[in-house]
């Protein structure tokens, strides 16, 4: 069963991040809404992200930091 899960980073840069998303060919939309749906979280994060296999969001924490929310069966490698 899917779960919603968070991955804390290091990563601090919003424009580093993108520019290493462009880097990767990876498709992104900025300050999008992010819809979990068996983990209840549904909201607005600046980088919803389109990977081959995956969605998942980048929002950043109260440390600062971003960190990887999103369905834990999706991002299994």
């Amino acid at each position: 069963m899917s779960k919603f899960v968070k991955v804390k980073t290091e990563l601090r840069d919003v424009v580093m991040i993108k520019r290493a998303l462009d880097d990767l060919k990876l498709s992104y939309q900025e300050n999008a809404r992010y819809v979990h749906p068996f983990g209840g979280f549904a909201g607005i994060v600046p980088l919803v992200v389109k990977a081959p296999r995956a969605v998942f969001g980048m929002r950043q924490s109260e440390e600062g930091v971003y960190e990887v929310i999103g369905d834990d069966m999706q991002m299994q490698p």
